[in-house]
């Protein structure tokens, strides 16, 4: 699926962007998807987040998880080879998550998500 040149910017660089790999039609249903579930607003001042779907960061509401439009891509043949030729290794779904950026909207800086200072006994490959 990938050119060793795609294989060599994964393992130096960290990511591997991919374009034109859906479909417009799929494209729209990802589309309609996300209009069902705008992000939830708790109130919380997040500094340049915004008010969707001006340009943002935002969270969509755990609900949405279960929209079978997601789920779709979560579980799309081409994801999944495509992780599992990357990763070199079969690949399980233990969870996934929608990042809504609208354009325009602002990025986050490189930061950790979880505490590196706890181990937990087991090594396990990332991909997003």
């Amino acid at each position: 699926m990938f050119t060793p040149a795609q294989h060599r910017q994964y393992q130096e660089e960290g990511f591997l962007i991919l374009r034109n790999v859906f479909s417009d039609d799929e494209l729209d249903e990802l589309d309609q998807a996300a209009d069902r579930h705008p992000p939830l607003d708790d109130g919380k001042d997040k500094g340049d987040v915004g008010t969707w779907p001006n340009p943002g960061r935002y969270t969509l509401a755990k609900s949405s998880w279960s929209d079978p439009a997601f789920v779709y891509f979560a579980e799309h043949a081409t994801v999944v080879s495509g992780a599992k030729e990357l990763l070199d290794d079969d690949v399980h779904l233990t969870a996934y998550v929608l990042y809504d950026r609208t354009p325009g909207g602002g990025g986050l800086p490189a930061h950790h998500d979880y505490k590196r200072w706890r181990p937990v006994g087991s090594s396990l490959n990332w991909l997003f």
